[in-house]
């Protein structure tokens, strides 16, 4: 076989090139079926076509599979693809994209998009729209809305501003009413704000002692106000305190009488 393939003249056909590559092998018999198979056997390449659809999840990938299948150097017999097609035989994406190719024969591609024989005066059907492109996958919109609540109860700070200026400066803060029944709360800090007597902004500064605030801010239960809705005082409170640029510490020895600034 080695001889023949010397022998024969220029290797200007594809087949000749792969007689020639598989002869130079040490053992060339499965190398020379594998040019048998691509070149002349159109039953390999629809056997390849029907895998290639067989294990593709999707639509969109079987189209690729069936593309590069078809990239590979195979001899086209159109009539026994045509015969494949009648015996559907042939994967729908694989008839797709053989019925666009340049060299499939006008019959032919009848055939394929239709699924029936030609026929004189059958017009050739519309091809078949592209598959669409795969979208990243994103996560479903969330229909959540945390419930309102009104206001609470605004306690020392009482029902205008100047009230609740006039308690800041002049009582302290406690984490809730149990540490002092009856000193300004949280709580209380939250309904002035969600009232509207004072922002979030004005609020943060005044508060003293800054430790409780301050710790708050610091913690689980602090960073939980946070994910209520938008009109929740707490959670405009813990963010103006948390975006304050006057450290915890200055505030405490300001607190204390040292005169530390800012």
């Amino acid at each position: 076989m080695r001889e023949v393939a010397a022998a024969l003249p220029g290797h200007e056909d594809p087949t000749d090139v792969d007689i020639a590559l598989a002869c130079a092998e040490a053992d060339p018999e499965p190398f020379l079926e594998t040019a048998l198979e691509r070149r002349l056997g159109t039953g390999a390449l629809l056997r390849a076509l029907r895998v290639a659809h067989r294990n593709a999840p999707d639509p969109w990938r079987a189209r690729r599979a069936t593309g590069r299948v078809l990239k590979e150097p195979y001899r086209l017999d159109w009539a026994l693809i045509a015969a494949a097609r009648l015996g559907r035989r042939l994967p729908r994406t694989a008839a797709d994209v053989l019925a666009r190719r340049p060299d499939c024969p006008p019959e032919v591609a009848v055939v394929l998009r239709s699924g029936q024989p030609a026929r004189p005066g059958r017009g050739l059907p519309p091809p078949a729209p592209e598959p669409a492109a795969r979208q990243p996958w994103r996560p479903p919109p969330s229909t959540w809305v945390p419930e309102w609540r009104p206001p609470g109860d605004t306690g020392p700070l009482g029902e205008s501003a100047e009230s609740a200026r006039h308690a800041l400066r002049t009582m302290s803060v406690a984490f809730d009413a149990r540490e002092d029944p009856g000193a300004v709360t949280l709580a209380h800090l939250g309904a002035v704000i969600e009232r509207g007597q004072l922002s979030a902004f004005e609020v943060a500064p005044l508060v003293r002692p800054a430790g409780p605030l301050t710790s708050w801010v610091g913690q689980g239960s602090g960073c939980a106000d946070v994910s209520r809705a938008a009109w929740s005082g707490r959670a405009a409170l813990h963010v103006e305190t948390a975006a304050h640029p006057d450290p915890p510490d200055a505030r405490n020895t300001r607190d204390a009488g040292g005169g530390l600034t800012a």
